[in-house]
């Protein structure tokens, strides 16, 4: 039995994150006067997890989400989530091949300088097998498009709001299932002190990419 196989085991009550080790002094989070280029080196050394779950209340199977391949280019930010069933007993060709079309990939895109650094939070895990996220948003009060809408008495409800800031696409096995921008999304994080050093480091990138790019603060 191997090394990863036992301890999947010994963890399936619980859910079980896995995050790569990184050089010490990328731990840490940059100052207030890094670089751009350090902040995004930060950036890709610590986003990337592993994440396993189970899928049902006999803890018979379990499911891992990964995030990975994180890159940077300028201001854009790209990175892949993968999510697929964890098999806990030998399988068979059949089952492999429904294991492997079962898997879903995602790649995202991010243009940071069209975030709103405003709406970039740390959201903690609300049921026991949930990992903790960082969510992001492009939400922007000044769009002309937004400004227009906005209802002076009572709340204004956006639908698919996007502003072509963040693109992803979803495949489940070979099956292309959507393609698409999208106004807000999330990725996981290990735990609530690395989450908050994550959220600290992207509004500062994010920043960093509005001067760049002169975009005006939003309120």
């Amino acid at each position: 039995m191997t090394k990863l196989f036992q301890l999947l085991l010994v963890g399936i009550c619980f859910p079980i994150v896995m995050c790569p080790a990184v050089l010490a002094q990328k731990t840490g989070s940059p100052d207030r006067n890094a670089s751009l280029q350090q902040t995004l080196d930060w950036l890709k050394a610590n986003i990337p997890c592993t994440y396993v779950q189970s899928q049902n209340r006999e803890r018979s199977a379990l499911r891992r989400e990964a995030i990975s391949n994180v890159r940077a280019k300028g201001c854009t930010l790209s990175y892949e989530i993968t999510s697929e069933s964890l098999p806990t007993r030998p399988l068979s060709s059949a089952d492999s091949e429904d294991v492997r079309q079962g898997a879903e990939r995602q790649q995202w895109t991010v243009d940071l300088a069209h975030l709103n650094p405003g709406l970039i939070k740390f959201e903690a895990s609300r049921q026991q097998d949930r990992p903790p996220r960082v969510t992001f948003s492009s939400f922007d009060p000044s769009d002309p498009n937004v400004a227009s809408q906005l209802k002076k008495d009572s709340a204004t409800v956006f639908v698919n709001y996007s502003n072509k800031a963040i693109w992803h696409s979803d495949r489940i096995g070979d099956h292309k299932v959507r393609e698409e921008f999208v106004g807000a999304s999330a990725f996981p994080v290990k735990d609530e002190v690395k989450g908050s050093k994550i959220v600290s480091v992207l509004i500062h990138a994010v920043e960093l990419c509005r001067q760049a790019n002169s975009v005006k603060p939003n309120p």
